[in-house]
């Protein structure tokens, strides 16, 4: 069952208000103000925090910013493949404006592949989908997963290239049944690294991080060791907590980059691609049924 984040919140919420009104209002609870825990020097400690704080808080806000530019910006922004020949036999060609993508600093070109569906096996689970192409050649079609599509029928297939001569199946249509799917291969095509930007993120968070302890410490009083050794021991101490802040952020940051760039896509791209895959319904069936 997943986990309702909301849900927990509200009710730790409400049983922290419970818990003060019953400490507020029932005749035994204790003075939250000064109790038995609070000592001599704790509203130094306060004060300390509190002068520490802006500094932090600036430090996550600037360490989010440094997130949302490393994730954008991380792995290949451009992927660059040789142009694509127009179609022969009188079918549409692809257009120049569908060749190439760019969405959230992702840029990369794409190649289109049609054909006429030769078995169904191979199109239902393995995402191998076997076809008869317009120059009369049979070939597969890497899918990456499912897709409905039964002998006879026409399919085309929008992917990405990549050097080794493989490639990412991004979007499948089958004109027959004017069936449009996003493939797996999209997600990984906008997919950002992780690692790289936590490592650069949680170190940019370090040094003002430890500065802001070495405001907290310096007004109690300082650390009892050289210079040398306490700036080494306030860095070690800023890294410690900003790798964990740098891990939740780029968790975060990596899911809205990447939901992001599909999104761009499908609201920009998408339209054209039906569009392209309809006018070009008529031409293939033809073309396929002459053959």
């Amino acid at each position: 069952m997943p986990i309702r984040v909301r849900r927990i919140a509200l009710i730790l919420l409400a049983a922290t208000g419970f818990g003060l009104a019953w400490n507020s209002f029932s005749g035994r609870g204790v003075a939250l103000g000064r109790n038995a825990y609070v000592r001599e020097g704790d509203e130094e400690i306060k004060a300390a925090f509190f002068e520490a704080f802006p500094v932090w808080a600036a430090t996550v806000v600037g360490m989010m910013g440094i997130a949302w530019i490393l994730m954008r910006s991380a792995g290949e922004k451009t992927m660059e493949t040789p142009p694509q020949p127009d179609s022969p036999f009188g079918l549409p060609p692809f257009p120049e404006s569908l060749r190439r993508v760019s969405v959230g600093g992702r840029r990369y070109d794409v190649a289109l592949a049609s054909g006429q569906v030769l078995d169904s096996g191979s199109a239902s689970g393995s995402g191998l989908v076997r076809v008869r192409t317009p120059d009369q050649h049979e070939t597969s079609l890497a899918l990456g997963g499912p897709f409905n599509a039964r002998p006879g029928q026409i399919i085309s297939v929008v992917g990405r290239p990549l050097p080794d001569g493989n490639g990412d199946a991004l979007i499948a249509y089958n004109h027959t049944t004017d069936q449009l799917e996003l493939l797996s291969g999209l997600y990984r095509v906008h997919a950002t690294r992780y690692l790289l930007p936590c490592f650069l993120v949680a170190l940019a968070g370090s040094i003002p991080g430890g500065f802001g302890l070495g405001m907290l410490f310096h007004r109690l009083g300082g650390l009892s060791a050289s210079l040398p050794i306490a700036l080494a021991t306030l860095w070690i101490m800023a890294g410690f907590v900003s790798t964990i802040v740098a891990a939740f952020i780029c968790v975060r940051m990596k899911i809205r980059v990447e939901a992001g760039r599909t999104r761009r896509f499908v609201s920009e791209y998408i339209g054209d691609y039906r569009g392209f895959f309809q006018e070009s319904s008529a031409p293939l069936a033809r073309h396929f049924a002459g053959m």
